[in-house]
């Protein structure tokens, strides 16, 4: 994940992107060779091979290109995913939630520890801007993490970054040219959701009453009812709800999905040249890929073999027992970082 670092919170995050090519063999009929290669349309017409292969070549090209939609574009649909399940669920936005206890062996998370307590909270920005609200936790480490829809971590607030006295922290939309109360210290976040993660460090079960109390002062508040209606954590047996998915059981639809979350959520400027290759193959804000029945074939193995990279790829090594990544930096540059990592970044 990549961390574009807010100059008054600077910490760093992940993010990555890119992809190659595996490819199937697939069987093209007229019609389709018509709309994939024009060129060779009237070969064809002749009983011409070079139409056939034109056609091939085609559907490769198209294989590759939608490989590496499906590696940058993970993280969006995950997070996505993860959203409208918890709509589903009827889970509140602009709430926090922490657990009452600590992580064990049953724990049904990415990859969880046993000296923090977890926490979490899905913000809306799209009406108003939320202020989080944090106690002096008297030197206790602490830290909240705030990741937009592409999984980018772009600021953090807590000891390493903000200190541990008490603090109110604005989270605006882009754009956002409003005023704010004295004290009350801007974030500027890329996209209308965020994913809010906090930990709080436990000193083992004697401290941990300690650490609740704690956790409890936390709190959260639309801009329009700070401070009186700010509504502190609630403690909840299990916050961590962010199953590893197979996104590539969805098949040619996950790009649909992609496509919503481009509108919904506009990219980076950085990225500009990787959508003008997507929106070639049909993908892009506005754009529904399974309309063209011919291309959902090779979509759905594109996700396919681009899933199977990306759960066979390495982003850490074994150390002593231990694994361990060294390639985390401000922006990770590795094509295939970002998709591995994302899963677990929600419990780790």
């Amino acid at each position: 994940m990549r961390a574009r670092q807010n100059p008054s919170l600077p910490e760093p995050g992940r993010r990555s992107v890119e992809a190659g090519a595996s490819f199937a063999t697939h069987q093209f009929s007229r019609r389709r060779l018509l709309a994939l290669a024009p060129a060779g349309a009237a070969a064809l017409a002749l009983g011409s091979p070079a139409a056939a292969a034109s056609a091939a070549q085609g559907d490769t090209d198209r294989a590759a290109v939608a490989q590496e939609a499906y590696i940058w574009g993970f993280p969006l649909v995950m997070m996505e995913t993860y959203l409208a399940s918890a709509r589903e669920q009827e889970v509140p936005l602009n709430r926090l939630f922490g657990a009452n206890s600590l992580a064990t062996p049953a724990t049904k998370a990415g990859g969880p520890n046993n000296d923090t307590l977890f926490g979490f909270a899905w913000l809306d920005l799209s009406k108003e801007p939320q202020v989080v609200i944090v106690p002096d936790t008297d030197d206790r480490y602490y830290s909240i993490q705030l990741q937009d829809v592409y999984t980018d971590t772009f600021a953090y607030i807590g000891r390493r970054t903000t200190g541990t006295r008490a603090g109110t922290y604005a989270l605006t939309v882009p754009g956002w040219k409003g005023r704010l109360p004295r004290g009350v210290r801007r974030i500027a976040a890329p996209t209308v959701q965020v994913l809010i993660l906090s930990r709080i460090l436990v000193a083992g079960e004697n401290d941990l009453p300690a650490a609740l109390a704690v956790q409890a002062k936390f709190a959260l508040a639309p801009l329009s009812g700070y401070p009186k209606r700010a509504v502190p954590v609630e403690a909840v047996d299990e916050p961590l709800k962010f199953p590893i998915l197979d996104l590539s059981a969805q098949g040619a639809v996950f790009f649909d999905k992609l496509c919503q979350g481009l509108e919904a959520a506009p990219p980076p400027t950085s990225d500009r040249a990787r959508l003008a290759r997507f929106a070639k193959i049909g993908i892009g804000t506005g754009r529904r890929p399974t309309r063209n029945a011919a291309a959902v074939p090779v979509l759905a193995q594109a996700a396919i073999d681009a899933n199977k990279r990306i759960t066979q790829y390495a982003f850490s090594t074994g150390v002593n027992g231990w694994n361990v990544s060294t390639g985390i930096t401000g922006f990770i540059k590795d094509p295939l970082s970002t998709p591995a990592s994302a899963p677990l970044e929600a419990a780790a």
